[in-house]
């Protein structure tokens, strides 16, 4: 007797079944629960590395440049942004804190008057030394003379505490 009272079902409304169950599905896929694992390679994670914060005594490496080699410098580091010298006049345009990696970039113009610079740091703390971090530092540089170079060095730096 219920077979009589059933009415075939239309394409449309065969459509509209496939299209709940669809979102049923998703929602039931998108739901976090409290046991949920993660896989690094493809969920967010966050840096377990301390962070790159205080003064730091900085030496660089020349990697490859046109502009010579850099000098050793006390750098002031928030949150893993090195703050360049006031007088260069910076500003800061772009960061990007890359929590898989725990690196931390940060892009700089600058333009004192005599130099237009790029700055792009890349900086990183190290989990076997607390105190110590790491990086890499491109530069484009412009001379108020028209002349120009570009360079990229590697940087070590340690923590002040005085």
């Amino acid at each position: 007797m219920l077979e009589s009272l059933m009415l075939p079902i239309t394409a449309k409304e065969k459509i509209h079944i496939m299209k709940s169950k669809i979102f049923l599905l998703l929602g039931l896929l998108t739901c976090k629960g409290n046991n949920q694992t993660i896989d690094s390679a493809v969920g967010n994670t966050v840096c377990l590395q301390p962070i790159v914060d205080g003064t730091y005594d900085v030496s660089f490496d020349t990697l490859s440049s046109k502009c010579g080699t850099m000098d050793d410098v006390r750098l002031n580091v928030v949150y893993g942004i090195p703050s360049p010298q006031k007088n260069a006049q910076c500003h800061l345009v772009n960061v990007q804190n890359l929590n898989q990696s725990c690196n931390v970039d940060a892009n700089f113009h600058c333009d004192d008057g005599l130099w237009k610079m790029k700055m792009d740091w890349n900086t990183k703390s190290r989990t076997t030394s607390p105190n110590t971090i790491t990086g890499i530092l491109y530069v484009e540089m412009e001379r108020f003379t028209g002349w120009t170079c570009e360079g990229t060095y590697s940087f070590q730096g340690l923590k002040n505490n005085d």
